[in-house]
């Protein structure tokens, strides 16, 4: 199910939620009038709205999923709805952002959407025939008007090889939704805002010598994609954890008014050095593109103009083999599953896509071996692990099989039909799970990096803290406070007895014994120990040292770090820190924690005697 349809099949779900389920039968409907004594005319008046039967007849009944939503002025009412609050409020800047809102999206024109209807149909083999129906009555408008107008004819099927993996074609005018960009601007700004969308145009120009607006202009609103991989052994291939996988050919076109787009790309190439020599095959104008140090690719990527399109193709053998006439068994048309996923699906309209199973296939081999190629254990402070992430697309994502898809633009609505392994109710589950599913292997790490840096920041502060308590002791004592491994006299306590902990160094805490009074009795220098957040066993301090009286006078106080692993201990502390320059030396600075290095990554977290 391609992105399109999600987006459409989420929408959908959540107006469910909003509207009350209908009848997936008009028999349905007039069955349950009969029985509870209502003319079926009442039910048609007073039941379902009128347009509900006119989104029926675009839908399937009798599937496995069926949805209709009256969304008539839903947004409308909703944005009446914050107005009206905005007015209670007395504040003229926001009655303004929602007055402009409303602007807006009568712009975009999804005021005129009354009505969206879903279906799906199981058919034998597994695969699902979808149907879904936009009602506008009073026309396409907005950004819906820039998708195209009246259905026609789709020539890419009779252009694109008989062993294409990828097609598609799509009407879509990004003229009008430039112009729509401009209304919009001046909707939030006023000529202020249409003055920055053209300002930011002639900056783009500026930069990369291309005359943007006047490109777009030249695009005449349909766009087309033809795709396929290299036959294996070819040379174009790339090894990934010793996965060979065939890179894609592609071509790209735009249809186009007239040069400009082609003249720009030419003179913008030439500029970069980018621009091998032009040729003239035919009627076509063409020109391969070259690496600015002048290596030479083994296949060169090329832009050509033919037949009022502008094309990009990944190399010149597969621009010709698209581009050239050829008999009709030698065509998309007679794909074996091309012809299998379209069977009796319309030929014509404004956007159709078929996708192969060896797509999917393929991205999935290809993220598979980027995922196998990785280290052991790898992982990106604050991104998700790319690990979690394949699986999640694995079992969420849509599963490999052949697609095809058609858009078709009515006077008062858009229709879509598709054929794919997923129906209607599998693409809902998806469309609300999986987000939320990627959202969490995003949100997650990032939570706990915030987690992770909080606690960083937290133990710094305690040990400033501490280090003031430390030196006030020292004035009134002149020494340090005394530190012990013997939980039985040191701040550890009971805590002592856990095998982390055993034989660790911290301050000595029971004044009671006739030892050194300790920071906390009988003066409170601090009221309490501060916990240390990455310590192994829950509820200890930090450790605390200070070097024997030849050694010179200091304390070092330290952490184990996010990692929780103790890089200093008992035994090599005296080594690493030595309190009589309190210069701290290379092996101390080795092992102190830097989040530079990654948010849990190795180093102890420490405050000596400055």
């Amino acid at each position: 199910m391609n992105r399109p349809s999600c987006f459409l099949l989420l929408t959908a779900a959540v107006l469910w939620l909003a509207c009350d389920s209908k009848p997936s039968s008009r028999g349905q409907i007039l069955e349950q009038a009969a029985a509870a004594s209502i003319s079926p005319d009442k039910v048609k008046s007073e039941g379902p709205n009128p347009r509900y039967y006119e989104v029926q007849q675009h839908l399937d009944e009798g599937g496995s999923f069926y949805l209709y939503a009256d969304v008539k002025d839903v947004l409308r009412d909703g944005v009446a709805a914050l107005n009206e609050a905005s007015l209670e409020l007395k504040d003229p800047q926001v009655t303004a952002i929602v007055g402009t809102l409303g602007r807006i999206m009568e712009r975009l024109g999804v005021y005129g959407v009354q009505d969206i209807g879903l279906s799906s149909l199981p058919e034998p083999g597994g695969t699902f025939l979808s149907k879904s129906y936009i009602n506008i009555p009073e026309g396409r408008q907005g950004f819906i008007q820039a998708l195209g107008g009246p259905s026609h004819a789709f020539e890419t099927i009779n252009l694109a090889p008989r062993d294409s993996l990828a097609v598609i074609d799509v009407d879509f005018e990004p003229a009008r939704l430039l112009e729509l960009i401009r209304l919009i601007a001046q909707d939030l700004a006023g000529m202020v805002g249409t003055r920055q969308v053209d300002q930011g145009l002639l900056m783009l120009q500026t930069k990369t010598g291309l005359d943007i607006q006047a490109i777009i202009h030249s695009l005449s609103g349909n766009f087309r994609l033809i795709g396929t991989l290299k036959p294996s052994g070819a040379q174009n291939t790339v090894t990934t954890s010793s996965l060979v996988q065939e890179l894609p050919q592609l071509i790209v076109g735009a249809r186009i008014k007239d040069t400009r787009l082609y003249d720009s790309l030419l003179t913008w190439s030439r500029l970069h050095t980018l621009a091998g020599e032009e040729t003239t095959v035919g009627l076509r104008r063409q020109f391969t593109l070259q690496s600015p140090d002048k290596i030479e690719w083994v296949n060169a990527p090329v832009i050509a103009m033919q037949e009022g399109y502008c094309y990009f193709a990944s190399d010149v053998d597969y621009l010709d083999r698209v581009l050239k006439k050829r008999e009709s068994q030698d065509t998309l048309e007679n794909n074996d599953e091309f012809k299998t996923v379209s069977a009796g699906l319309p030929r014509e309209g404004n956007e159709f896509q078929f996708v192969s199973r060896h797509v999917p296939e393929y991205f999935q081999n290809m993220g598979r071996a980027a995922v196998a190629a990785m280290p052991q254990n790898f992982s990106n402070p604050g991104q998700p692990n790319p690990a979690t992430m394949m699986k999640i697309m694995e079992r969420l994502g849509p599963k490999p099989g052949p697609q095809y898809r058609v858009r078709i633009n009515q006077p008062t609505g858009i229709q879509t039909v598709s054929r794919s392994n997923q129906g209607g109710k599998q693409a809902v589950v998806a469309a609300m799970i999986f987000p939320a599913a990627m959202m969490a292997a995003i949100a997650v790490p990032n939570f706990l990096e915030a987690q992770t840096r909080s606690k960083v920041s937290r133990v710094k502060s305690d040990m400033r803290s501490m280090a003031t308590a430390i030196e006030a002791y020292h004035i009134d004592t002149n020494a340090y406070p005394g530190w012990s491994t013997d939980p039985q006299i040191n701040a550890f306590g009971p805590l002592g007895e856990h095998p982390d902990l055993a034989g660790r160094p911290t301050f000595r805490s029971d004044y009671s014994r006739g030892g050194p009074m300790s920071l906390t009795t009988p003066v409170s220098y601090i009221t309490h120990f501060f916990v240390d957040p990455f310590s192994a066993t829950k509820g200890a301090t930090f450790n605390y040292w200070t070097p024997p009286a030849d050694k010179g006078i200091g304390w070092i106080v330290w952490s184990p770090g996010p990692d929780g692993v103790y890089d200093i201990t008992l035994q090599n502390v005296s080594v690493y820190y030595g309190a009589t320059n309190h210069v701290l030396p290379a092996e101390l600075i080795e092992r102190t924690f830097d989040p530079t290095n990654g948010t849990v990554s190795g180093g102890d977290i420490f405050r000596v005697k400055q």
